[in-house]
């Protein structure tokens, strides 16, 4: 028995030597943002939810031993990281990168199904939003008059997206799948 614990600590030894904490993505990542962040101002890091880069690093890294996309993005995130300060004083860096965190949000969203914080109650807002507008315009027609059944409607399409949103965003939540700062 003590020779089995012997050879599974060598074993162990030899993977903890092969393996260094500070070698790894995360790490690398985190230090090139903590470099960056310094440089930038927090008006434009706020701006562009620069914050967020950690977290699809994190996700990114998760998932890239399954997707190959992922190994891509993560290339993607820390080239995006490695010069951001000089990039987002160009009209050509800032482009670039929103390009980039939209390209990995949209992969994330689409394969993996990881929204952004605030995403989905958006999108059901806006959607119940039109739609009553929408029934308020129909119902103003028959009526003759269309203030107050726009409003109306608008008013109960707003109140029931961002409830049925924020219902829904926060199951998610629940089940880790909503990033950003909360």
């Amino acid at each position: 028995m003590n020779g089995l614990f012997n050879y599974i600590w060598q074993n162990f030894k030899e993977m903890e030597k092969k393996f260094n904490i500070q070698e790894s993505y995360i790490v690398k990542l985190k230090q090139i943002l903590d470099e960056q962040e310094q440089k930038i101002s927090k008006k434009d890091e706020k701006f562009f939810n620069l914050g967020i880069i950690m977290d699809l690093g994190r996700f990114s890294q998760k998932y890239s031993y399954k997707c190959q996309k992922c190994t891509t993005n993560k290339n993607l995130l820390m080239n995006t990281a490695t010069d951001m300060a000089t990039k987002i004083n160009t009209l050509e860096g800032r482009r670039e990168i929103t390009k980039n965190l939209d390209i990995v949000t949209t992969h994330l969203r689409k394969e993996h199904k990881l929204y952004i914080r605030r995403y989905i109650s958006s999108m059901y807002t806006i959607l119940l939003l039109s739609l009553g507008l929408f029934i308020g315009a129909v119902v103003g027609y028959f009526l003759g008059t269309f203030k107050i059944p726009i409003l109306i409607g608008g008013g109960i399409g707003l109140f029931l997206g961002s409830l049925i949103g924020g219902i829904i965003e926060a199951v998610k939540k629940k089940n880790g799948q909503i990033y950003g700062k909360f």
